[in-house]
């Protein structure tokens, strides 16, 4: 059965009971919330006629939603509600937050990846993305070796790609795939998160393939742009042409007398043979 990421318990702070459960008050917490970057970058960017149709409504509407937000280390981090959080901090406006708990940062961003994955208005980008990032991070238990876990007998050991093509109604083959073009895609958000955010919301139009093919190719010079990528991967995919090395008299000699050997053992004709031996005393001539 596929992993359902239901490994963060709620609760709900209001008051005394924050101030019991933290040793913070509500407002202490409120006004204490980070961001995580690497957390962060987990959630899919709105495009911009989305953020400002979300500010509209807030804005009208209030936050009906609260936040969430994981304490970790003394600090309370917002793991849900980036684009909310922001417009609340921009305007001044009254929210309300749950906290999340989590054993460690890897389950938090499990959590992330899976809870975006339910969002209804991802892009076709942002969903291969973080089915991709969901693969790479499922695959043998975040690199462990999965072959020396106890399986009962009988149950059959389905495979991670197997799994997650069920569960997202497609073949085994573009989850793989969407695991390199989640790749590539850090590739490119490593020298130009703003070219990777523009990717991730459709507002650059990119090759999927392209992208994929980046994650295995040597990135030498900075991307700035899509003409960057498609450079890169096409020398990367061009083959090299082999120069022809010209050959020596006797190289070119050899070369005969190997074919004639080849008409002598097919055809067994005298003439061959002779023309063969005056070859033969040609190389041996060249030597000396």
């Amino acid at each position: 059965m596929a992993k359902k990421f239901q490994i963060a318990k709620e609760k709900k702070v209001a008051g005394t009971a924050a101030a019991n459960f933290l040793g913070d008050s509500k407002e202490v917490i409120k006004n204490n919330i980070s961001i995580n970057e690497e957390l962060k970058q987990l959630i899919p960017a709105l495009q911009q006629e989305e953020f400002e149709q979300l500010e509209n409504n807030i804005l009208k509407e209030g936050l009906r939603e609260p936040i969430l937000i994981w304490k970790h280390e003394g600090k309370y981090i917002l793991v849900d509600g980036h684009n909310r959080y922001a417009i609340t901090q921009k305007h001044h406006l009254h929210f309300d937050f749950r906290l999340l708990e989590f054993k460690n940062l890897e389950e938090a961003k499990d959590w992330m990846i899976n809870n975006q994955l339910g969002r209804r208005n991802l892009t076709d980008e942002q969903r291969a993305y973080l089915i991709g990032m969901r693969y790479e991070r499922e695959k043998g238990s975040h690199g462990g070796n999965r072959k020396n876990l106890p399986v009962e007998e009988g149950a059959v050991v389905q495979k991670t790609e197997e799994r997650l093509a069920e569960e997202y109604k497609t073949s085994p083959k573009s989850i793989r795939n969407n695991a390199e073009f989640a790749k590539g895609l850090d590739v490119i958000g490593d020298q130009n998160p703003e070219l990777k955010a523009s990717i991730l919301t459709g507002d650059t139009k990119v090759r999927k393939s392209d992208v994929q093919k980046l994650a295995k190719a040597e990135v030498k010079k900075p991307i700035e742009s899509v003409e960057d990528i498609t450079k890169i991967v096409q020398k990367k995919t061009t083959p090299t042409k082999k120069v022809a090395k010209a050959l020596s008299p006797s190289d070119l000699l050899k070369k005969e007398i190997n074919q004639r050997l080849k008409k002598i053992n097919a055809k067994s004709e005298d003439g061959e043979f002779e023309l063969l031996q005056e070859m033969i005393i040609k190389l041996q001539k060249s030597y000396h």
